[in-house]
């Protein structure tokens, strides 16, 4: 027993570092709080690491659309240490968000995905990423894109 809960104290501890790690990409700040006795997960983010009076915010709904998008996806990849699955995969992470913050999340998960060559990731879009990963020199050997033709809508 003790060596579970050492455990989850390690994942948890981790976890939160590399959330606000993530989040440090975009000039955020965050932090997550666990009560490893009542199993609550309380997820902090503030809108700005620099600035120690900046928006701290418990709930994502205060946060901009891409401010909410981005700190989710920096959220799932936290967690994602806690997940010993071979393919992992991302519905439309990129909802409301803006190009620089489109940017930035691709590099985040392509720099997560090189660390974890053992598994597969599949992301689905319907946004055109080809620029972006060229831009972010990232190799056609890296990353397969299958696009899906458009559906036919029968009235």
């Amino acid at each position: 027993v003790r060596f579970f809960v050492r455990k989850v104290k390690e994942y948890s501890r981790n976890s939160a570092l590399d959330f606000n790690r993530f989040l440090s990409l975009r000039g955020l700040a965050g932090a997550l709080e666990y009560n490893l006795k009542n199993e609550p997960l309380d997820v902090c983010v503030q809108t700005s690491s620099q600035d120690p009076n900046a928006h701290m915010t418990h709930s994502a709904r205060t946060l901009s659309g891409g401010e909410q998008a981005f700190s989710t996806l920096c959220l799932i990849m936290a967690m994602w240490q806690l997940s010993v699955t071979p393919m992992r995969a991302l519905d439309e992470f990129d909802k409301n968000m803006d190009s620089a913050y489109q940017r930035d999340s691709l590099r985040l998960l392509f720099d997560q995905f090189r660390m974890q060559k053992q598994r597969q990731f599949l992301v689905l879009t319907p946004l055109d990423y080809s620029s972006f990963i060229k831009e972010l020199g990232i190799s056609d050997d890296e990353c397969k894109i299958h696009r899906l033709q458009a559906v036919q809508r029968v009235a």
